[in-house]
């Protein structure tokens, strides 16, 4: 009998250890996993941002571009996809257009970016 109880004894050790041992490795390991994360939530958040500046970059050099080109000009008359339009305000993020249609006076706000999916065509010599 001594020796069931013995090995009952070395068998709930052994249990005991081992809970242990599951508990330091829950621990270790949840504090490694954040080790391991934190660098690469680090670089996603990096690249989330130089992609932001990148986008708002380039809309910036487009506006900029379309303000010192000689071609257009606040004032001027413009067909955009065929309506006819008035340059109100050529901004650097986006150009101002008026349009006369049936519900009166109407104002096309337009991100210069977007200018370049527009058929935009100036008059040069209006039609008698």
């Amino acid at each position: 009998m001594s020796d069931i109880t013995t090995e009952g004894h070395k068998a709930a050790d052994e249990v005991n250890r081992s809970a242990k041992t599951i508990e330091e490795l829950v621990l270790g390991s949840s504090m490694d996993a954040t080790e391991f994360l934190l660098p690469w939530i680090a670089v996603l958040l990096s690249v989330i941002a130089a992609l932001m500046i990148k986008d708002w970059t380039a809309a910036l050099v487009r506006g900029i571009r379309f303000k010192v080109s000689p071609a257009f000009n606040p004032g001027d008359v413009v067909f955009i996809d065929g309506d006819e339009a008035v340059i109100v305000s050529i901004g650097l993020i986006r150009t101002i257009f008026e349009k006369q249609g049936p519900r009166g006076t109407v104002w096309h706000y337009v991100a210069n970016e977007r200018l370049t999916f527009l058929k935009l065509e100036k008059v040069i010599k209006p039609a008698n």
